[in-house]
């Protein structure tokens, strides 16, 4: 405990709690990626209007306008929530509702006994790329969405779109993680620009660092005791 009452004499550090991934190490192994037809960029968990995939959708006209052929190989998925209201409804008068694919909530398979989470992670694993829709409202700043520590287990491409962040953006640096400012619609263009191309020529970047798990982050609180 920091004895904040003596000038100087405080002492803190910060810890990335961790988290541990879904017990497939086998189906893991198995679930090589591939490039394919398409490059699914796909989002797991909820949307709403405050963390709504209308950050993206909003620059489609201009990036398609520029990149036209991008728009029969891109693909949004949505997987374990549905789309927030203001996106469901610029879809709908839209000429890209192709171009987003809602998948819902995934629940037990009887058939290959997998739970709705086990198929998510092999889900996020045959991923091209991985969306991190960040929000965009002040408290933003001190927030880091669950789904990032999931999304490290799985070394796929992660694209964040963040909001004056700095702890979540240096994350996401750490793991070669493409990163737009949600605020800067030239950002987003440049990033999915990016990400079309590499696809395209098969070089996306994948991540160069460890996932954050339990155990090391109680290693580096064992660390700092000892």
């Amino acid at each position: 405990n920091p004895n904040l009452g003596t000038p100087g004499s405080a002492k803190a550090m910060i810890i990335t709690p961790g988290a541990n991934p879904p017990n497939i190490d086998e189906l893991l192994a198995s679930a090589n990626y591939k490039y394919g037809k398409y490059l699914n960029i796909n989002h797991f968990g909820s949307l709403t209007n405050d963390r709504s995939l209308m950050d993206i959708l909003k620059i489609l006209s201009k990036f398609f306008n520029a990149y036209p052929q991008a728009k029969k190989y891109i693909r949004f998925n949505i997987f374990g929530g549905r789309l927030d209201k203001n996106s469901r409804h610029w879809l709908s008068k839209s000429q890209y509702s192709e171009n987003v694919i809602e998948y819902g909530r995934l629940e037990y398979d009887p058939v290959t006994g997998l739970t709705g989470r086990e198929q998510i992670a092999l889900k996020m694993q045959k991923s091209d790329v991985l969306l991190l829709l960040h929000g965009s409202t002040e408290w933003c700043r001190e927030y880091i969405p669950s789904k990032v520590y999931d999304y490290f287990w799985t070394n796929r491409p992660i694209w964040g779109l963040i909001y004056n962040n700095t702890q979540l953006q240096s994350l996401l640096t750490k793991r070669n993680s493409y990163i737009s400012n949600v605020q800067d619609d030239q950002s987003i263009i440049n990033s999915l620009k990016k990400i079309y191309f590499q696809w395209h020529s098969q070089t996306l970047h994948f991540q160069n660092t460890p996932a954050i798990s339990v155990k090391n982050s109680v290693d580096k609180i064992l660390k700092e005791v000892l």
